[in-house]
């Protein structure tokens, strides 16, 4: 197991650390009120709770706040029943047209139309057609978001981190180059690696961040590291 990858209960934090997007979105769930449930909510929350009882200093870039914000945005829009049954009613209208401009209008049954119906009932819906029928949705959805920001403003006293600089960009390219990251956690990443203040990342996200642990410290939840001993032991037996 890598020495540069910690379990939230290690007894010795960093005295500064990002918080990346997974973590962000663990730890807010509660705050948005989703339906859904989150893995590693109290994982964040008492992680949290020690950085600030230890006096740590938290950080965010405006890049996580975007992605954060986003995907509020993303899951929020899929519990709008009422906007979701409007864009299927459209959906199944426009359809209508096409069969008749393709086919001719005696070829539009209602048995036919029956069919065009159910399979636009099973679509996965896509957030963003949501948003295009109805922009007006994000005045539903708005309030959460201030409430999302206020709250981590007052977590990281809105301290502030150089973003937009050409050695970002450089060394984010190289990331995807030589770690395969996604250009969304290469920026992350790099972030952190330029802004010398930060001395590790905490994140949700063990599967991708694991690759940079001989870059940066990382945090993970207790959770993945446990499996991992559980596993190096099983085959130590055998």
């Amino acid at each position: 197991m890598s020495k540069n990858i910690f379990s939230f209960l290690h007894p010795k934090l960093p005295s500064t650390i990002l918080l990346d997007t997974s973590f962000i979105l663990n730890l807010t769930y509660e705050l948005s009120g989703y339906t859904s449930t989150s893995k590693y909510l109290d994982d964040c929350s008492k992680f949290t709770s020690r950085l600030i009882e230890e006096r740590k200093e938290m950080y965010i870039s405006d890049w996580i706040l975007n992605e954060v914000l986003y995907q509020v945005i993303n899951i929020k829009i899929k519990e709008q029943t009422d906007l979701i049954n409007k864009w299927k009613k459209e959906e199944v209208e426009r359809e209508k047209e096409k069969t008749k401009k393709r086919e001719g209008v005696e070829f539009l049954t209602i048995e036919k139309g029956e069919k065009i119906k159910e399979r636009i009932d099973k679509y996965r819906i896509n957030p963003v057609d949501i948003y295009k029928m109805s922009p007006g949705v994000l005045s539903r959805i708005y309030p959460l978001l201030d409430n999302i920001y206020k709250h981590l403003k007052s977590l990281t006293h809105d301290r502030r981190l150089e973003e937009s600089s050409f050695a970002i960009r450089e060394e984010a390219l190289k990331l995807i180059k030589s770690k395969n990251m996604l250009p969304t956690d290469a920026y992350i990443i790099a972030t952190a690696l330029v802004n010398k203040q930060i001395e590790a990342i905490a994140t949700c996200d063990y599967r991708d961040f694991k690759r940079v642990h001989d870059l940066i410290p990382i945090y993970v939840p207790d959770k993945f590291l446990r499996s991992k001993r559980a596993k190096t032991s099983t085959k130590t037996t055998e």
